[in-house]
């Protein structure tokens, strides 16, 4: 579960009063829209610890910035997939809701999902 209890390492964040107001709208926005509280607390850590990664305005990324991001988690952070997939829908919803851009979203992709073969017991025959 993408969780901010994962230690980040501790930089000098530029924590603007904008970014505030922009967390609490996403806040509000997903409460209104019933997500789940443990998608709204994976959500919200995804993107402060993007604001966190990169220490500027959300609105100035590029494409190759989000990818990056996304990339550094496995890399950088050994985060598992499913945390990975997290942190694409948060980007997504964030900047198709918040910042009002679908420009950057089309192009991020979601990591594959593993996948797993049944274990299916072997019955001998007699």
């Amino acid at each position: 579960m993408f969780d901010e209890r994962i230690p980040v390492p501790k930089l000098k964040v530029r924590t603007t009063v904008e970014f505030g107001f922009q967390i609490e709208k996403f806040r509000q926005r997903m409460v209104v829209n019933n997500f789940s509280e443990h998608t709204i607390l994976g959500y919200v850590a995804a993107i402060k610890r993007l604001h966190q990664y990169y220490n500027c305005p959300l609105e100035s990324l590029q494409d190759e910035n989000l990818i990056g991001f996304v990339c550094s988690l496995k890399e950088d952070h050994g985060l598992s997939i499913s945390s990975m997939r997290i942190a694409v829908g948060a980007i997504k919803y964030f900047y198709k809701h918040i910042l009002d851009t679908e420009a950057h979203i089309c192009n991020i992709p979601y990591p594959k999902k593993g996948r797993t073969l049944e274990c299916i017991p072997y019955r001998e025959r007699n």
